[in-house]
């Protein structure tokens, strides 16, 4: 069996782990303003929807940072894989 081991952009790996960071910091403060989100009362809910609403977008920005970086995490432990 032929493996072909291609080289990784450097440039990607970069890319890859700036996004890793970026995602993750989103990530961690999205799930800080999440915590406390939770209406008290029925006054309270047009303020909680502006609030959830804007917590669940940068949560959905950190994810996809992520999961654009999480290759670069792959591709650069590839090399030491026996078997792929």
């Amino acid at each position: 069996m032929i493996f072909i081991m291609l080289e990784v952009p450097k440039g990607y790996l970069k890319f890859g782990g700036w996004t890793l960071l970026i995602g993750g910091t989103m990530g961690v403060i999205g799930q800080l303003l999440h915590i406390g989100d939770t209406p008290s009362t029925l006054q309270a809910i047009p303020d909680f929807v502006e609030t959830a609403v804007g917590t669940h977008v940068l949560l959905a920005w950190a994810s996809i940072l992520l999961l654009m970086g999480m290759p670069a995490i792959y591709l650069r432990q590839a090399a030491r894989l026996r078997i792929w």
